[in-house]
């Protein structure tokens, strides 16, 4: 299932079908960083190995350093812009219960990790 959140588009596609599904995956995320114990604020460039299927990305796994991230769990997904360049924000799961927030400039084509929610 992919959410995003409304009056975004992909390929021209308009994706406020997907408003209900994004605001119910928001407020669960939002619930779950209440809970955690520390926000690390990373903001570095990182690789990510991604799927693009059917007109979707989906990161599956990234790498931070010398260290490779499965990602187990996409938790939320949301669009910003930067101009009119979409940037794609995903927060994930991956070897615990780290919270990981990673995102996708179209303006530059790059990764980044911006932050590290800690559990």
């Amino acid at each position: 299932m992919i959410c995003i959140a409304p009056g975004v588009s992909i390929a021209g596609v308009a994706l406020r079908r997907y408003a209900r599904c994004a605001w119910s995956l928001y407020n669960g995320f939002r619930g779950f960083l209440m809970k955690t114990t520390a926000v690390e604020e990373v903001d570095e460039p990182i690789d990510v190995m991604t799927i693009f299927r059917d007109g979707a990305m989906r990161p599956v796994k990234f790498k931070r350093g010398d260290h490779a991230y499965k990602i187990s769990r996409i938790t939320y997904e949301w669009v910003t812009k930067e101009g009119n360049y979409p940037i794609y924000h995903f927060a994930v799961m991956a070897d615990g219960e780290d919270v990981y927030e990673i995102y996708l400039s179209t303006l530059t084509m790059s990764w980044t990790l911006a932050k590290v929610h800690l559990k």
